[in-house]
């Protein structure tokens, strides 16, 4: 049997009902998701072919995805790849270091970017979505506005 390789998942709702039980915390991993998605789509043509290919074959998530990207590609996994089975070829080193390498440059962060403004319909909708998928459509809500966004609570 062939092994199957993680990729980021296309169905970015069902993959937060997924890892998440509770309904706002689904809601906060598909914004979450469809942002690093989106980051990810705009940047594609500045990353390197082999580190895009080797960071989606192995990242479960679009945000795992861009964590991947964001880091230096080690040395021993560019020049000897551990092959599935996890034994890696004689004469390479026996760990391999994920994250910052001593003199390697930090890649800067994205400056924090206001969020876009959600209407009071779009988050009316998105709270139906969540409360029809788990199964409570006649639960009692609150809601009220913070900044951008609502916060709702349901009962």
């Amino acid at each position: 049997m062939v092994p199957v390789a993680a990729a980021p998942p296309q169905d970015l709702e069902a993959y937060c009902r997924a890892i998440n039980p509770d309904p706002p915390a689904q809601v906060r991993c598909v914004g979450a998701e469809k942002a690093s998605q989106e980051r990810l789509a705009r940047a594609q043509g500045a990353i390197d072919p082999q580190a895009w290919g080797r960071c989606q074959s192995g990242s479960a998530s679009w945000a795992d995805m861009e964590a991947c990207i964001a880091q230096p590609t080690p040395p021993a996994a560019a020049s000897a790849p551990t092959p599935p089975g996890g034994t890696a070829p004689a004469g390479s080193p026996s760990t391999t270091i994920l994250g910052p390498q001593p003199g390697a440059t930090p890649t800067a962060p994205e400056p924090e970017r206001p969020s876009r403004p959600i209407s009071e319909e779009e988050a009316d909708k998105q709270v139906r979505d969540v409360l029809q998928r788990t199964g409570e459509p006649a639960a009692r809500c609150t809601k009220k506005q913070y900044g951008t966004g609502w916060v709702t609570v349901c009962e």
